[in-house]
């Protein structure tokens, strides 16, 4: 199959020096470039497939390259595809939530392989091999470590060819604690996704640049910044550190703006927080006038962000992108490309599954665009019939780069097989709920209340198997987990069933201490109800949905909330925010006097939040993206660089007090 790999080898003979990636360092100013042109990158393919080889790699072979968003990364995966070993990307194991999700990872492919760059795992202090040692012996001992930075040069080798239904990755989607599943990714499906793209973008006859601090793991991180340069004929895709990004947002828009960047990709919160953190005379230094395509996805695209950073940068609807992608798609299921639209549409009748539109409805929804390409897409009940014009089901979709399942998973590769009455053909039921009005998909929520947090995909049962397995003093059988869009993200709640007189605070503090340390946010509210008063199916199982409705009307019965601290009222009425005042510190403060001032930033960035000077900002709420606003709040009035790994270390009242005295004191004295 003539494909984008054989596309790479031409283009690469016929014009080598075409820049292609620019792998930036945008830690101090003027930012630093590494350039890698076409004939670079594909030589240093051949290199990584050549060493694949020469370790008895075969077609067919499993390999896990770490994501160390280095240019190794990309060259490993580009190689892996040229020697033709089906490869999967994933975090490198930093944290005991992301080893348990190699060890899964690991279990399920049983790859040959393990490829990643022994001198940032050395700067880093990971000890990979150690830590799996420990979880997974025997799938260890017969791993063969590559790493990229060893990677010797070696003269060009042959093009495994590759035929439409030849394997060519895993990207597997599940949470840590439960089986994986991995994607099963043809070549004919990563051509069908690229052609898509290729209907929605000019990438061949327009010079496009890209930027992005996505993930290599992430599905957007690979199909938009590794592979979409290579189909373009020119333009460069910029690869910000996503660290850096983390620290420092403004990283983002100031590539976009000063490198003519006009195609990006985030979720809905990435573009929040930059209109928290920009105030209108400072968004005069970013011009994003040339921006095309702000594609905006992986969380529910919230209308009010999307008004906030255009009326910010003073930039069209138009370029905002809203879309809707997974993996079992490969990326792209339908885009909204120089078409933003956003529909009114009433509640009662949306409560009541039904879609209708009305100039004085109550509830916004953003579209999220129309098929892409060849991709078709139907919205079902639970019986499996076509649902109605305006009536709320399940999204099934059909289409080239819909995949063929999950590895070795049979079970739930069964969701690829659905057959819809008057319709030709298998689809794929995504889970999601939605409805298709005049062409355009309107996602409404998730079937199996999946949660999105700062882009991440969580799932319910993950969480109750871990609180399970932790020994945390909650019936399993009775827990709803489901989260509540805002203009901030989205805020995650568990609602539990207990017995009265608990201690509950002592149990709200337990379960966001694992969800932070294993999932990486904790939740919004955590509150508990009598028993008996969670709403049930007929076979006693929890009916989540029900349950989100009744808590965001203020109906579900509550013995506890932790966001109204500790008061048995309705959450959604907790304490407004605290407003924005500019930081100082007096001089030569000591940690007792600087406490006060971030116990105040706590209130802001979390209203209604009771908590003391040790108690973690992840366990009160808080999730990374938070934390960063909190961060840039800080350097900004202090006009200080502050290291975000020394916040994430202690990010209490007390800890953050202690370290900021402490950098004062080194900051004036180098005055």
């Amino acid at each position: 199959m003539d494909g984008i790999l054989e596309k790479f080898m031409r283009d690469a003979a016929q014009n080598p020096e075409r820049p292609m990636y620019d792998f930036m360092d945008c830690g101090s100013e003027p930012y630093v470039h590494h350039y890698i042109t076409i004939g670079e990158a594909w030589q240093h393919a051949m290199d990584m497939a050549a060493e694949l080889r020469q370790n008895g790699a075969r077609p067919g072979d499993r390999a896990i390259i770490l994501s160390m968003q280095d240019a190794g990364t990309v060259y490993a995966i580009w190689g892996c595809m040229i020697a033709g070993v089906i490869f999967t990307v994933i975090p490198p194991p930093i944290d005991e939530g992301k080893l348990d999700r190699f060890v899964s990872v690991l279990k399920s492919c049983k790859p040959r392989f393990l490829i990643s760059n022994e001198g940032m795992e050395k700067e880093a202090d990971t000890n990979v091999t150690g830590s799996l040692l420990k979880k997974a012996f025997l799938n260890v001992v017969t791993l063969k470590r590559i790493y990229s930075d060893k990677v010797k040069p070696a003269p060009l080798g042959k093009l495994t060819p590759h035929e439409a239904d030849d394997l060519l990755y895993l990207q597997y989607t599940s949470g840590s604690t439960s089986a994986p599943k991995g994607v099963m990714v043809t070549y004919g499906n990563l051509m069908g996704c690229i052609g898509q793209c290729l209907e929605i973008f000019d990438f061949q006859h327009t010079k496009n640049n890209l930027a992005s601090w996505v993930p290599f793991y992430h599905n957007i991180g690979l199909i938009v910044a590794i592979f979409l340069p290579v189909i373009a004929d020119t333009g460069i895709s910029y690869f910000i550190p996503t660290l850096q990004f983390l620290a420092r947002p403004t990283i983002w828009l100031r590539v976009i703006a000063d490198y003519k960047v006009n195609i990006t990709a985030a979720p809905n919160s990435a573009y929040e927080v930059c209109t928290r953190l920009i105030s209108p005379e400072e968004a005069k230094k970013y011009d994003l006038s040339h921006v095309t395509h702000l594609i905006n996805g992986s969380e529910f695209v919230n209308a009010a962000t999307v008004d906030k950073f255009c009326e910010l940068f003073h930039i069209s609807t138009d370029c905002f992108a809203p879309g809707y992608g997974l993996s079992e798609c490969v990326c792209v299921g339908t885009l909204a490309s120089r078409d933003f639209r956003c529909q009114h549409i009433d509640l009662e009748s949306y409560r009541e599954g039904r879609f209708v539109p009305s100039p004085t409805g109550e509830k916004d929804i953003v579209s999220v665009g129309q098929p892409a390409g060849n991709m078709v897409l139907v919205a079902i009940r639970p019986d499996g019939s076509p649902c109605e014009p305006g009536e709320i089901g399940e999204i099934c979709i059909q289409g080239s780069s819909v995949c063929a399942g999950y590895w070795q998973n049979p079970e739930e590769t069964k969701r690829f097989q659905t057959i819809i009455p008057g319709y030709p053909g298998q689809f794929y039921r995504t889970g999601d709920m939605g409805v298709l009005y005049e062409g355009q998909l309107y996602l409404t929520g998730r079937i199996k209340e999946m949660i999105i947090i700062s882009g991440k995909n969580i799932f319910p049962g993950d969480i109750t198997l871990l609180l399970r397995q932790e020994g945390v003093p909650l019936p399993a059988d009775a827990i709803a987990v489901f989260s509540l869009p805002s203009p901030e993200g989205e805020h995650p709640i568990l609602c539990a069933e207990s017995i009265p007189d608990a201690d509950y605070a002592a149990i709200a503090a337990q379960v966001n201490r694992l969800t932070a340390r294993n999932f990486g946010f904790s939740f919004w509210d955590v509150a508990f109800t009598p028993a008996g008063s969670l709403p049930r199916t007929d076979n006693r199982k929890i009916k989540t949905l029900a349950t989100h409705t009744l808590y965001e009307s203020g109906r579900l019965p509550l013995l506890y909330s932790s966001r109204s601290g500790g008061n048995a009222t309705n959450p959604q009425q907790s304490a407004p925010a605290v407003s924005r005042q500019k930081i100082e510190l007096p001089p030569n403060a000591t940690p007792e006097q600087i406490q006060p001032i971030i116990s105040a930033i706590f209130r802001e960035v979390l209203p209604g939040v009771s908590f003391g000077p040790n108690d973690s900002f992840l366990t009160l709420g808080g999730d990374s993206l938070r934390m960063m606003e909190l961060v840039c709040s800080l350097e900004q009035d202090l006009g200080i660089n502050i290291d975000i790994r020394c916040i994430a270390a202690e990010p209490t009242v007390a800890g953050i007090s202690a370290y900021l005295s402490a950098v004062e004191a080194i900051h004036k004295g180098s005055r």
